[in-house]
């Protein structure tokens, strides 16, 4: 089983936005409310654990047998609820995000 070294929020949202990281389709939708990103700010602000995040190599084989989505960059409750739909290139690898989506994008969002 593989581990990733230890890294920073900072890097994690540029690697969001650059499209290193992105989600299986297992995942439910952004569901946080205003509140809850509040308090997870509140968290990191106060040096409190926020929990960490569980991620997915894919190898390029495997890609093909599943649906990817990345991440929601602008949330409208009203007209931008739903992830995109990624196509990825073949003999591309992935990482997916299995643990930390609403963290993650809760984050992107501020």
């Amino acid at each position: 089983m593989g581990y990733l070294p230890p890294t920073t929020i900072a890097e994690t949202l540029r690697r969001i936005q650059k499209g290193d990281l992105i989600l299986p389709a297992i995942q439910r939708g952004y569901v946080w409310r205003p509140g809850q990103v509040i308090g997870l700010l509140d968290s990191m602000m106060r040096g409190y654990p926020i929990g960490g995040f569980l991620s997915w190599k894919v190898e390029p084989e495997t890609v093909k047998k599943f649906r990817f989505y990345g991440f929601l960059r602008e949330y409208n409750e009203f007209s931008n609820r739903h992830n995109p739909t990624l196509d990825i290139a073949p003999g591309q690898s992935v990482t997916a995000i299995l643990d930390g989506q609403q963290r993650l994008t809760g984050l992107l969002k501020v």
